[in-house]
């Protein structure tokens, strides 16, 4: 019988002269994308029970907001719609990638052509570190934002983050590597 083979995980490290760069795919999982799916299904089931409850309503009770009533039921439909595939398209196509140089660390997330960058610049990064993400969901109150991830920095007065998508291991790699060759982040 053969052993279990080790992991490679989910973040290709990559060393080009003086920049460390990491690539970190999305885990494409079923569950996430299912998620995504079935609470879309709900809200949508939600707002039309509630916009047919509003249409009926209204001309009994006079009031000439069933038109109006519709048109905001509808953007907030079609934007938790693009929301929502949006998102779930990053979860299963998504990619980013982290540069770390003596001048700052860039985030870029991407999926397909549309990118989003941001730049840090080094004199303001401290504290890279690992964190836990369910003690950061406990002390946020429950709240998990789209800028977190299992790796941090401080940056000046906000706290950055990147690669919610790894799993503890992959996360920890990560930030020794780059701690190890920039020191002056940690």
């Amino acid at each position: 019988m053969k052993p279990e083979l080790p992991g490679t995980g989910h973040a290709k490290i990559d060393y080009r002269g003086a920049e460390l760069r990491i690539t970190i795919r999305s885990r494409k999982s079923r569950l996430n994308a299912a998620v995504g799916v079935v609470t879309w299904w709900i809200f949508v089931m939600l707002v039309s029970a509630f916009w047919i409850g509003g249409e009926s309503l209204a001309p009994i009770r006079g009031h000439p907001f069933g038109f109006f009533a519709g048109v905001l039921v509808t953007w907030a439909v079609l934007t938790l719609t693009r929301s929502t595939l949006v998102n779930l398209a990053e979860a299963l196509f998504g990619v980013a990638r982290v540069s770390a140089t003596e001048r700052g660390i860039k985030i870029s997330r991407s999926l397909g052509f549309w990118s989003v960058t941001k730049l840090y610049a080094a004199e303001h990064i401290t504290r890279l570190r690992l964190v836990d993400l369910l003690e950061e969901a406990v002390r946020n109150r429950g709240k998990v934002f789209a800028d977190q991830g299992r790796v941090m920095f401080d940056y000046g007065r906000k706290t950055v983050g990147f690669g919610m998508e790894l799993d503890p291991a992959d996360a920890a790699f990560v930030a020794r590597k780059i701690t190890e060759r920039f020191p002056n982040y940690a």
